[in-house]
């Protein structure tokens, strides 16, 4: 995917770079789709892509050298080769965050009721991940850690550096997007006013199972000491969630000894997260491992659910 499929303007196109056209052009058809199905006019519709377009491709890049910013300011020793997007390095999670962005500043421009651009970005975005994670073959990108366990060889992948049979993370990261698709459009059609509950869902849903797959990747990816960038940003995009919510959960006179025991133990099931990342490399129990990662995303999925329904 990687290889250049033709040249435009002296610059490689490479396939990767085709299918992540291909996943933007997929999110604008599903949000021109909503806007016609919603009755919000063309004129909504032109007004966002003007915005998502570039904001998702300033954020996705962003993200990617803030991750980088020493190798920029010192390998390099010159901070406007950050500028060079024909370069490469992107992240997702800074582009899922700008195509949120686009939405978010066009409800307040067109000042529309009920949010409807927000729930039709939660739709739009698995869509685009989808497409995104099943590009990544034949990238540096979403190789996992070597399987461990024998029953599970059946799922692996050859990696090409190093031999090893590892989980193909970007293929179970595609299954969850169109999984996370479905769910979300069920919960459209049961519900034709979300207003902006929907892209509440997808953040936390997308956030929980992302840090879990994060666990597994192999690939340094956006790592910086040892801390991956993507990671902490979408533990922020979870709690950040989770903040609203039980902010509306206070207003409505919940008792404080509850929202505390609801942060407590989100708290509790982030710190075991973080602790049974670091026993990923180093013990033998990694079935245990990723099991107890599995079930504290859960855990904070399932209470975060909770909340928005309380608060709804």
């Amino acid at each position: 995917m990687t290889e250049t499929v033709f040249t435009l303007l002296g610059q490689s196109v490479t396939g990767f770079g085709l299918g992540m056209a291909g996943a933007m052009l997929l999110m604008l058809a599903v949000m021109g789709g909503w806007c016609h199905a919603r009755k919000l006019g063309y004129g909504v519709f032109i007004r966002f892509a003007a915005l998502a377009v570039p904001l998702t491709l300033l954020c996705s890049r962003a993200l990617f050298v803030l991750a980088d910013c020493t190798y920029y300011l010192t390998t390099l020793s010159n901070p406007a080769l950050a500028l060079r997007f024909w370069d490469g390095g992107y992240s997702l999670v800074g582009a899922v965050l700008g195509f949120m962005l686009a939405a978010w500043l066009s409800e307040k421009a067109t000042r529309l009721p009920g949010k409807p651009l927000l729930d039709g970005a939660a739709l739009a975005l698995p869509l685009g991940i989808f497409v995104e994670r099943l590009c990544e073959p034949g990238t540096d990108m979403g190789m996992g850690k070597a399987i461990a366990t024998p029953a599970f060889m059946f799922l692996g992948v050859e990696d090409p550096l190093t031999g090893e049979w590892v989980h193909p993370v970007f293929y179970y990261e595609a299954a969850v997007a169109g999984i996370l698709f479905v769910v979300l459009l069920i919960c459209a059609l049961r519900r034709k006013k979300m207003a902006g509950s929907l892209l509440g869902i997808f953040t936390v849903l997308f956030a929980a199972t992302q840090i879990f797959f994060e666990c597994m990747r192999n690939d340094n990816h956006m790592v910086v000491h040892f801390v991956p960038v993507q990671q902490v940003a979408e533990l922020l995009m979870l709690l950040t969630v989770l903040g609203c919510w039980t902010k509306r959960l206070a207003k409505k006179g919940i008792k404080k000894s509850q929202i505390m025991l609801i942060w407590l133990t989100v708290i509790v099931c982030v710190a075991l997260t973080v602790f049974m990342e670091f026993r990923i490399d180093r013990g033998s129990m990694k079935l245990l491992y990723y099991s107890v990662i599995a079930l504290c995303m859960t855990a904070v999925c399932v209470l975060a659910l909770r909340c928005r329904r309380k608060a709804a």
